[in-house]
């Protein structure tokens, strides 16, 4: 039987792994941190413990057929499946089990003097195309912006719930542009053309961990607080002979080797690992270009 090593425990990961254990291949999963579920993974803020966060989007358009097709495939329960844990994002006001204030409650719980403040901004970001806001404000930092035009706590409140809990991404890597984008998917979404579902449970609970318990089940071999050492190429550079992983539970460096290798993390490690072959190929190949 085939065996394929995949890195990267995130969607693609297990997606990857999924697939391929229907197929019947052995698979090795190694994952960096010590849980599954890449940048869409849950974590609980010790500060702030009135809803679990998300590292990213964690909402699902209509169009999300392929992800509603595999969820169906994944026992929640004996008697339903992950897809079954999904529910509409009904304008910001339900967003998980827990008790959380409702979203336009929220919003009218900012102090005037705040509005003031953020009346430039509205008028600049309602005012200008999605394009533009995008190349402004994607790359301000939103706990940035309101430290230095001096929000009050409750401004950053809200302003942390709506790009977090409400929106999915974690409130401390957020952008400005997040927080306006969510605050106009919320307002847009009481429209049933546009309506999102999300899950009625954080992520990592009612998504990656049944995965996972069905996954292994098939016979998936995963590791996690794994990262990966080495990756040595053949002579000719053309295929990884072997890897070597770091078990950092363990604190144990072993050698795996499988028949196909799968990168499911971003092109960061390609680099860090193929350097050299990489950029060898390429300015060989622009040695051929006519100029």
């Amino acid at each position: 039987m085939k065996e394929v090593i995949i890195i990267g425990g995130g969607i693609a990961g297990l997606t990857t792994a999924h697939e391929l254990l229907n197929k019947n291949y052995n698979v090795i999963l190694f994952e960096n941190n010590p849980i599954v579920g890449g940048l869409a993974r849950t974590y609980q803020n010790e500060m702030n413990k009135v809803c679990p966060y998300e590292y990213s989007w964690r909402a699902f358009g209509k169009w999300y057929q392929n992800v509603y097709q595999l969820m169906k495939q994944i026992p929640y329960n004996k008697n339903e499946s992950v897809y079954d844990k999904l529910t509409i994002l009904q304008g910001g006001k339900k967003t998980c089990n827990k008790k959380i204030p409702s979203y336009d409650n929220t919003i009218k719980q900012i102090p005037l003097s705040d509005y003031t403040k953020l009346m430039p901004f509205i008028l600049d970001y309602f005012s200008s195309c999605d394009k533009r806001n995008i190349e402004n404000y994607s790359g301000l930092s939103l706990k940035n912006y309101i430290q230095e035009n001096k929000f009050s706590k409750k401004a950053e409140d809200v302003f942390g719930k709506i790009v977090g809990p409400y929106l999915g991404f974690d409130y401390h890597h957020a952008s400005v542009y997040d927080l306006f984008y969510g605050f106009e998917m919320m307002q847009n979404n009481s429209d049933e053309k546009n309506n999102f579902n999300i899950l009625s449970l954080p992520t990592n609970h009612a998504w990656f961990e049944p995965w996972l318990r069905y996954l292994k089940k098939k016979g998936l071999k995963l590791y996690t607080n794994t990262n990966i050492d080495k990756i040595y190429l053949n002579k000719n550079n053309s295929k990884i002979e072997y890897i070597i992983a770091n078990i950092r539970d363990i604190n144990e460096k072993q050698t795996f080797k499988a028949d196909y290798y799968v990168n499911c993390t971003g092109p960061d490690i390609l680099y860090k690992f193929f350097k050299p072959y990489l950029m060898y190929n390429i300015q060989k190949a622009i040695s051929k270009l006519d100029y």
